[in-house]
C-alpha cells in the first residue's frame, strides 16, 4: 500500500483479488470491505489533514525520543512542555479545513520582486 501511495497511484490503491484458492467467500468479502474502507479514507485526505498529522507525529516523536534517550533527565524535564505544545496545536488546528486555509492565503498580501534590482514590493488586494 505504501508504495502505491508513494508513487501516486491513488485510484484503486489496492488490488484485493485474493490469490489464495482456499480462502472462503466470507473472508474475501471482509478483506475487500476493509480495503475499500482504507481506500476511501486515503482518498478523503487533503493537504491540511496530512500537515496536521505530520506535526502531531513530530511532537509525539520528541516525547518518545526523550523517553528512549534519557528517561530520567530530558524526558522528565521536557514532557510537560511537549504535551502542552501538542495540546496547544490540537486546539489551534481543530477547526482548520482546506477552505479555511485557502481563505487565509487569499487574505495574505502578495509580494512581487523586481527582476532587475531584486527589490520586493507588497501588493495588497
Amino acid at each position: 500500500m505504501r508504495n502505491r501511495i508513494a508513487h501516486g497511484q491513488w485510484i484503486n490503491i489496492i488490488d484485493y483479488k485474493s490469490k489464495d484458492e482456499n480462502e472462503t467467500e466470507e473472508k474475501k468479502e471482509k478483506k475487500r470491505k476493509k480495503i475499500e474502507d482504507a481506500e476511501e479514507e486515503l482518498l478523503d485526505l487533503n493537504h491540511v489533514d496530512i500537515m496536521n498529522e505530520f506535526k502531531i507525529h513530530i511532537l509525539l516523536g520528541k516525547i518518545i525520543r526523550d523517553l528512549v534517550q534519557s528517561p530520567n533527565r530530558a524526558f522528565s524535564k521536557n514532557y510537560e512542555q511537549y504535551i502542552e505544545e501538542l495540546n496547544n496545536f490540537l486546539e489551534k488546528s481543530k477547526n482548520w479545513t482546506i477552505d479555511s486555509k485557502i481563505e487565509k492565503l487569499k487574505k495574505k498580501s502578495k509580494k512581487l520582486m523586481c527582476p532587475e534590482c531584486k527589490h520586493e514590493f507588497k501588493v495588497n488586494k
